[in-house]
């Protein structure tokens, strides 16, 4: 399976998004989450007419179920790694 890179473009709320060697939607994915840990956001995004568009955002230390894996709770502040303090 090709390994997933994000293409982001905004248009209208939606975002296309490819792999290295094809369409994630060719691939059969119907859901993807772009984490940006600078932000501390997670966007949720669903295949919907061909196109991705953006159906939730996550942020902080929020605690989510999202599609596909809604059995499963999120904490986000788990993935967010805190900056190093500076040298004394």
């Amino acid at each position: 399976m090709p390994r997933a890179v994000p293409s982001l473009r905004e248009r209208a709320g939606r975002l296309p998004l490819t792999t290295g060697t094809g369409n994630l939607a060719e691939a059969g994915v119907q859901h993807a989450w772009l984490l940006k840990p600078s932000d501390r956001t997670l966007e949720v995004l669903h295949l919907q007419d061909g196109a991705w568009t953006i159906v939730g955002v996550c942020s902080g230390s929020d605690v989510v179920r999202i599609k596909p894996f809604e059995a499963v709770e999120l904490e986000l502040a788990r993935l967010w790694v805190e900056p190093a303090p500076p040298p004394v």
